[in-house]
């Protein structure tokens, strides 16, 4: 078996030195004496399946080849492929710095969709095709309700990845945990089975939780909530009791002092004393040009109930898939099944 590879490698170098000899001959490249009878030579054994003739004919020929000068490629190639390569440099530059960008989840509050230390990657050509810093957006588009995004916190002024529940002009609600979009409520039911959560990266320690599977615009995804849910939804309430997450609780809403964030405007729908402890009472108005975002460890995220709608100028992008994720940073440690799944 070795023999015959060996063999087929003869043949194979054979045929690329006669290839290679053959255009420098027709390139004009003045051939050292002996060159074309060695040529002929290896010719002849290949014709005739003689490898000793080849082997001896190699011989002599790769030493009178390397004599020749190395044909030169023609100008327009050379600069066709230095120009290619050049234009791959930038291009993969160009996607790094403006197309994709890697976010690492930093804490609970998207849990269990996203858990801390995952790292996700973010398509910022989802919005529209990033231009140069200071040029805004090509085929500009805002996101869809149910999409998890990255974007600048108006506040803060640092990346926040959330799920958008509500575009520009919705109205929005939540009333003994439910989730009211534009009056309707968001499809939500319970799922059987323990719900554990891990807040602290490498640590056992879990605490209990109560999931619930929604469906907002095409997006199916789980929530979680505080434990008690299940039953402080089957109590009987009184009017005065609100759950931990609802929103809005006023008609003043707190607002940040970003320079870009507008703010939204609150609707009477019903009095408290006629809409009932768990009825619509008030809507929150996103303003024009926003999104409305919250996490989906519901009792567990600071997001747009506590500061406000996003701009859309300060949504950076889509997240897509898993690059990492790990509990430590170890063989074990690590999530395989989770890595490359997509984020909904």
């Amino acid at each position: 078996m070795r023999s015959a590879a060996l063999d087929r490698r003869v043949r194979q170098e054979a045929r690329l030195l006669l290839r290679d000899a053959r255009r420098a001959r027709r390139q004009g490249a003045e051939a050292p004496e002996g060159f074309d009878e060695a040529a002929r030579e290896v010719e002849a054994g290949l014709a005739a399946g003689d490898l000793a003739r080849v082997r001896r004919g190699l011989l002599a020929l790769g030493e009178l080849a390397a004599e020749l000068p190395r044909p030169r490629r023609p100008f327009l190639v050379e600069t066709a492929g230095a120009f290619g390569i050049l234009l791959a440099i930038v291009l993969s530059l160009w996607l790094f710095l403006f197309v994709v960008e890697p976010f690492k989840i930093p804490s609970g509050s998207m849990l269990p969709t996203l858990e801390i230390n995952d790292h996700v990657f973010v398509n910022k050509f989802s919005y529209g095709l990033p231009l140069p810093p200071g040029g805004g957006k090509l085929l500009a588009r805002g996101p869809a309700r149910g999409e998890v995004i990255v974007f600048l916190q108006p506040c803060e002024q640092i990346d926040f990845i959330k799920r958008v529940v509500g575009l520009a002009g919705d109205r929005i609600e939540v009333r003994c945990n439910v989730l009211y979009v534009n009056g309707q409520a968001v499809p939500s039911e319970p799922l059987a089975g323990d719900c554990a959560l891990r807040s602290v990266p490498g640590s056992l320690e879990t605490y209990p939780c109560a999931r619930y599977r929604e469906t907002l615009g095409a997006y199916t995804y789980d929530a979680v909530y505080d434990p008690d849910r299940p039953r402080w939804d089957a109590a009987p309430h009184a009017p005065g009791d609100t759950a931990r997450g609802d929103f809005p609780k006023l008609m003043v809403l707190p607002t940040c002092a970003s320079p870009n964030q507008r703010p939204g405007t609150v609707e009477l729908v019903r009095p408290v004393d006629e809409a009932g402890p768990c009825g619509q009472q008030l809507r929150y108005v996103v303003p024009e040009g926003h999104v409305f975002v919250m996490g989906d460890n519901r009792d567990g995220s600071r997001d747009s109930r506590a500061w406000g709608a996003v701009p859309i100028e300060n949504v950076k992008g889509k997240a897509l898939f898993l690059l990492l994720a790990y509990r430590d940073f170890s063989w074990s440690g690590m999530q395989w099944s989770r890595i490359g799944s997509f984020v909904h």
